[in-house]
C-alpha cells in the first residue's frame, strides 16, 4: 500500500508453532463505539485494544460493494494494517498452550495496575492465541514481569508508542472536526486502536467530499480510515420488470423448490417443480420463445435491499446482476434467501454447451456457491433438454468448509459443511471439534445442496458452558465441543 507509513512496534518475522486449544474461544469480545450520528459521533472506551461487532463488510460482497483504497492516499485501510507485536524472542520460550478462559481477564487485571499500560488483545495475525498486552514504556521490564507473574499463559508485553490517551485525543478531534459531515451517516466507529497503533475513523460510504475533510484536518495523524468506495454503489431505484430479453416472474424470500441455488425450466412440466412450495400464482410462460431461470440470493435479515438489475449473457456464461442496495450500513451476518425467477428469450442463450452462475465471477468476491451445467443447445424454440444433461456443478462442492478460526462469542457466521455423512460433525471452530446427537431435522433437508453442502448460521456462546447454535430456515441445533477429532465414517467419498 502506498501513501504514509506510520512508526510501529517490531513484528515477529518467524510465528511460533501454532496451538489451539477449544477453551480460547471464550476470550470476551471487545468493545465498539458503533453510532448513529443522530448522536453524533463519539470515541470508544474501554480497556480492550482492539475493536470488533457483527458487522460484516467485505471487499466485495454479493452486490459488488468495494471498500475504498487508492495508494496515492495518505490514509490506509484500517483492516490493512497489522497488529503491533512484542520482539520475535518473546514468543519463543513460550509455556505450553494452557486453555484457561480466565487467564486474559487476570493478566488484564495485573496489567491495569502497571505504570504506562494502554491496552491488551488476542494475537490473532502471527501469533494465534497469545496475550498482548500493550506498554508505552518498560515494555522489556514488563515482560519480565509477566513471565514471572503469569508462568503458565502466554503472554508478551508490546511496546508501542502512542499512550491510548493520544489515540483517544485524535479520536476526539476527529469526532468533532468531521461531524457536518458524518452527521447525516447510518453509522460512523470511532476510537482508538491500540493494537495497531492509530486511531480509527470506520463510516459507511467513503465519499470524496468527507476525504477532502479528512485531508485538510488531518493529513499527517496516525489515524486509519475505512468505508465502502462510493464507485461501488448501486444508484437507488425500484425493482425493475424486466430489461433486454428477459422479464421478472418472481421476487420473494425463500429457495427454489429444487433445493438449488439456480433452477432451470425449459417446459411447463419442470416449471411447475421449479415454483414447488410456493402459493403465488404461477405466471404464465410461452417455452416456445422462453426458458425460465431462478435464482436464489442471500441477504442479511436486516438489510433486505437488493435488487436484480439484469441477466447478463456473457459468452457461454449466464448470470444474474444483483446488487446491493445497504451499502454502508450496519448489517448482521446471518442469510435469508431470496429467489428470483425470470423468463428469458431462448434466442440470447448460447448454442451450448453453457453454464448459468448465481453471479459473475470477480476478483475478491467469494468463492460462486452456485452453477448449473447445461450441455444442450435451448436456444431452438421449444427445445427440451435431457435431464441428464443438466446438472449442478461438482466442483462447487469445494466451498463446504470443515472449520473456521476466529469466531468470537456472539458472533453469527455463515458456514457451510459437508452433510453428506449426516449433520453429528459440524467441523473445526477455532481448533475445536463440534458435535450433536440430533438428527437432521426437515427443515434442514431443504437446505442441503445438491452434492451435500449445507449452509447455516453459527453463534458461538460462551457462558455457562461453550456451545455453537446452528440455524438453517428457522430450526436450530445445539453443537458441542468434543475431544475426538476422527470425522464420523460413512458410503460417501
Amino acid at each position: 500500500m502506498g501513501g504514509r507509513r506510520y512508526p510501529q512496534a517490531s513484528r515477529a518475522a518467524d510465528p511460533v508453532r501454532r496451538v489451539v486449544g477449544w477453551r480460547r474461544v471464550l476470550s470476551a469480545a471487545a468493545l465498539v463505539a458503533v453510532v448513529g450520528c443522530g448522536q453524533g459521533a463519539m470515541t470508544s472506551a474501554g480497556s480492550q485494544g482492539s475493536s470488533t461487532t457483527t458487522v460484516s463488510t467485505v471487499d466485495v460482497d454479493g452486490g459488488g460493494h468495494r471498500l475504498f483504497r487508492d495508494d496515492s492516499w495518505e490514509f490506509p485501510v484500517c483492516r490493512d494494517l497489522p497488529e503491533l507485536a512484542a520482539p520475535p524472542e518473546a514468543y519463543q520460550n513460550g509455556p505450553p498452550h494452557v486453555p484457561d478462559q480466565t487467564a486474559k481477564a487476570e493478566v488484564e487485571a495485573w496489567a491495569e495496575s502497571q505504570p504506562a499500560y494502554e491496552g491488551i488483545w488476542t494475537d490473532r495475525d502471527d501469533h494465534d492465541g497469545w496475550i498482548s498486552v500493550a506498554f508505552s514504556r518498560a515494555a522489556e521490564a514488563r515482560q519480565r514481569d509477566l513471565e514471572e507473574e503469569f508462568p503458565d499463559v502466554r503472554a508478551v508485553a508490546v511496546p508501542v508508542e502512542r499512550t491510548r490517551a493520544e489515540l483517544e485525543a485524535l479520536a476526539g478531534r476527529v469526532g468533532t472536526e468531521l461531524r457536518p459531515f458524518l452527521a447525516e451517516r447510518d453509522w460512523v466507529s470511532i476510537g482508538p486502536s491500540v493494537h495497531k497503533g492509530v486511531a480509527h475513523l470506520k463510516v459507511g460510504v467513503l465519499t470524496a467530499e468527507l476525504r477532502s475533510a479528512i485531508d485538510k484536518g488531518f493529513t499527517g495523524a496516525p489515524l486509519c480510515v475505512e468505508g465502502t468506495d462510493p464507485a461501488s454503489v448501486p444508484a437507488a431505484g425500484p425493482q425493475p420488470e424486466g430489461g433486454d430479453g428477459w422479464r421478472l416472474l418472481a421476487d420473494e424470500d425463500g429457495g427454489l423448490g429444487n433445493r438449488w441455488p439456480i433452477g432451470l425450466a425449459a417446459d411447463a412440466a419442470s416449471y411447475t417443480g421449479l415454483w414447488a412450495g410456493w402459493d403465488s400464482p404461477v405466471p404464465e410462460v410461452d417455452f416456445q420463445d422462453y426458458v425460465v431461470i431462478g435464482f436464489v440470493a442471500d441477504h442479511p435479515s436486516s438489510c433486505p435491499e437488493i435488487r436484480l438489475d439484469d441477466v447478463t449473457v456473457a459468452g457461454d456464461i449466464v448470470y444474474p446482476e444483483i446488487v446491493n442496495l445497504a451499502a454502508g450500513r450496519i448489517c448482521t451476518s446471518d442469510a435469508v434467501p431470496h429467489a428470483y425467477v425470470v423468463a428469458l428469450e431462448r434466442s440470447r442463450l448460447p448454442s451450448g454447451p453453457f453454464v448459468i452462475q448465481i453471479a459473475a465471477e470477480l476478483s475478491g468476491r467469494d468463492r460462486l456457491t452456485g452453477r448449473l451445467k447445461v450441455d444442450a443447445d435451448l436456444s431452438a424454440p421449444g427445445a427440451v433438454a435431457d435431464p441428464s444433461a443438466i446438472d449442478d456443478d461438482a466442483s462447487l462442492a469445494k466451498a463446504a468448509r470443515s472449520g473456521v478460526e476466529g469466531v468470537e462469542p456472539g458472533d453469527a457466521r455463515i458456514y457451510r459443511f459437508d452433510a453428506r455423512c449426516g449433520i453429528e460433525w459440524l467441523g473445526e471452530v477455532n481448533g475445536a471439534v463440534w458435535r450433536t446427537d440430533e438428527l437432521m431435522p426437515e427443515e434442514w433437508e431443504s437446505a442441503v445442496a445438491p452434492h451435500g453442502a449445507v449452509k447455516v448460521t453459527i453463534t458461538l456462546q460462551a457462558e455457562p458452558e461453550p456451545l455453537i447454535e446452528a440455524t438453517a430456515h428457522g430450526k436450530t441445533i445445539v453443537y458441542k465441543p468434543t475431544l475426538d477429532e476422527e470425522r464420523p465414517k460413512c458410503d460417501q467419498p
